[in-house]
């Protein structure tokens, strides 16, 4: 069976994509087979791909960042750089929630697919999602046997859209999709002023819905005000006894080896 994770955050732009591609290299380190998607994808520039969260964890994986990868890794993309719910608004569009979680959940359990699914609520969970996710992805992805799609995987890695509360629709957020996901999370957390009392929320949020977190990761940023191990010591001290990891930019992501071990 697969290692699975939800990859989130207290907010945007805090690392999530960072950690989430140190933890892809690290893996394919360890010659693990490694599936990553990020489902939903705003502020999103198909002539600027490469800079983009998707291109990144396509260099990671080791892909080209052509149409079809992109489309595998980030089905829902949206251009306006705004929570999903007004991003998709902005286009005339509702993010479709049913899909996506239905989407995230077959990916998830790709290495266990006929095990893990298989009955009528599986079924229907995944034709829901190959009927609306966009341009019929999951439905390829169930039966062109393709490498990404349909081999097993040792680590498989759902990361999520900005922080643990963002909309996702005009009545779900991303809370709801990481209870659907129904896999630990991994939270990204900063360095900066105020981040502890951000974690602290977040970490209550996530377990007032039964979430398991597997490990708090905080990135650091080289902007604090405020010492990156006094940070990482006190977040550790009122988090625990959830792990609290340190990932240093220009990391190796060494450190975050006791997700896979």
């Amino acid at each position: 069976m697969a290692i699975s994770y939800f990859i989130t955050s207290t907010g945007t732009g805090i690392g999530k994509t960072y950690v989430t591609s140190a933890l892809i290299r690290l893996a394919r380190s360890k010659n693990m087979r490694v599936a990553a998607y990020k489902p939903v994808i705003s502020g999103f520039d198909k002539g600027e791909i490469a800079g983009s969260d998707t291109g990144e964890i396509l260099a990671a994986l080791g892909e080209a960042a052509s149409d079809v990868a992109v489309a595998r890794v980030s089905p829902w993309r949206f251009k306006a750089p705004l929570a999903p719910n007004m991003a998709s608004r902005a286009e005339g569009k509702t993010l479709d929630c049913e899909a996506l979680f239905a989407f995230s959940r077959h990916m998830l359990a790709q290495d266990h697919i006929e095990t893990s699914l298989r009955g009528a609520a599986g079924d229907q969970a995944i034709d829901l999602a190959a009927r609306r996710s966009p341009g019929g992805l999951l439905r390829s992805a169930r039966n062109d046997g393709g490498k990404n799609s349909a081999s097993p995987a040792d680590l498989v890695l759902i990361e999520g859209v900005g922080g643990v509360m963002v909309p996702l629709d005009e009545k779900k957020t991303v809370l709801d999709w990481i209870v659907a996901c129904g896999v630990p999370v991994v939270l990204v957390v900063g360095d900066y002023l105020g981040t502890i009392s951000h974690t602290l929320t977040a970490v209550e949020v996530l377990r007032a819905r039964g979430v398991d977190i597997a490990a708090v990761v905080v990135s650091e940023s080289g902007e604090s005000s405020v010492a990156f191990e006094v940070t990482r010591a006190e977040i550790a001290q009122w988090a625990a006894p959830i792990r609290v990891l340190a990932m240093r930019r220009g990391a190796n992501g060494s450190a975050l080896a006791a997700l896979i071990d």
